[in-house]
């Protein structure tokens, strides 16, 4: 009986710490950062691994960590097995107007979950400066303003591992 009292007296104690210093403490405006998953670092290494990939010409390797839709692909490519992969990826890079640059930066832009992330990734050009995708097809900078940065959504796919699930640019 003297210990059960004795544990109620030291929570009660830390309770009451707990307390004060909530009470003491200036209050925020902002939450707290949210501390990074255990799977954001993985997720980005998927990212830069299909980057990197596709820009060395390695499409065997590279389709390993695409599961987003090869459909716009498959319709330039209508000759082609549309369950080719690494065919399509390279035709993607080399005739159909993907880009496939190195990477110049890669950064966290949201959690969507423990397991989905969306990063935003800026491309260099041949002689290292930022690659900016200008207006195509007759459009003025107004109407399609010149980006330098992309987003990409890494998730699970069907079995759990996780993908890229967006292509890289495109400019027809």
């Amino acid at each position: 009986m003297k210990t059960i009292t004795h544990l109620l007296s030291v929570i009660m104690i830390a309770l009451l710490l707990a307390a004060g210093l909530a009470a003491c403490s200036p209050g925020t405006s902002t939450p707290p950062p949210v501390p990074p998953t255990d799977l954001e670092q993985p997720a980005r290494q998927v990212l830069e691994n299909f980057l990197v990939s596709l820009h060395l010409g390695r499409y065997e390797e590279a389709y390993h960590f695409f599961g987003g839709s090869y459909e716009m692909m498959i319709a330039q490519n209508p000759l082609i097995d549309p369950q080719d992969h690494a065919t399509l990826l390279q035709n993607a890079c080399t005739t159909n107007g993907f880009l496939c640059l190195q990477w110049q930066s890669i950064e966290l832009e949201q959690t969507i979950s423990e397991t989905e992330f969306v990063f935003t990734v800026q491309f260099q050009q041949s002689d290292g400066s930022l690659f900016v995708l200008g207006p195509c097809c007759g459009a003025t900078e107004t109407e399609f303003p010149p980006l330098s940065s992309f987003s990409f959504r890494v998730s699970p796919g069907p079995d759990g591992t996780l993908l890229v699930m967006d292509m890289v640019p495109y400019m027809p």
